[in-house]
């Protein structure tokens, strides 16, 4: 049991490595620009992977069994079709969202952080930060379903041909 175990969470292991490897490497670069960069990158951040958190995560999650249940009964058709299906969900979802961030990145600063210490400048460095990291939100939120599709599918070596 212990070695299936392993082989099936070395993905989730990698992913998450990834994941805190890339934060910190914003982090390093940050902490190498002004004072006030650490926290205008962090800013950034939270406010982009709120989204990914709040609705990839949540209807990766929720599928997973479904996508699990579909594999082991060997519905290929039917998983192709909830796949494609929870595909255009986050589309729909994110790329609104995306273009908000894009567009209205400052206005969303300014309402949910700017009082006190948190001035104008900080608002337009923190603006730009987030612009790019709207531009990663459908790319990040479509992996999250991804991921669960290699998972339930139990094809993790494709998933490295993959990325």
């Amino acid at each position: 049991y212990m070695k299936n175990l392993l082989f099936l969470s070395w993905p989730l292991v990698l992913g998450s490595i990834v994941y805190y490897l890339n934060k910190s490497i914003s982090n390093v670069i940050a902490s190498t620009l002004s004072p006030g960069s650490l926290s205008t990158v962090n800013y950034a951040f939270i406010i982009a992977t709120s989204p990914i958190i709040f609705f990839s995560q949540s209807i990766a999650i929720a599928l997973f069994p479904v996508f699990a249940k579909q594999t082991a009964y060997n519905y290929t058709e039917e998983l192709t079709i909830l796949v494609r299906r929870s595909i255009r969900l986050l589309f729909f979802i994110l790329i609104p969202i995306s273009i908000l961030l894009i567009i209205m990145n400052q206005e969303i600063i300014h309402l949910l952080f700017e009082r006190g210490e948190f001035t104008e400048k900080i608002t337009a460095d923190v603006s730009s930060a987030l612009l790019f990291f709207a531009i990663g939100i459908l790319p990040t939120g479509l992996m999250g379903v991804l991921l669960q599709v290699f998972y339930a599918t139990k094809k993790m070596k494709e998933l490295l041909l993959f990325f």
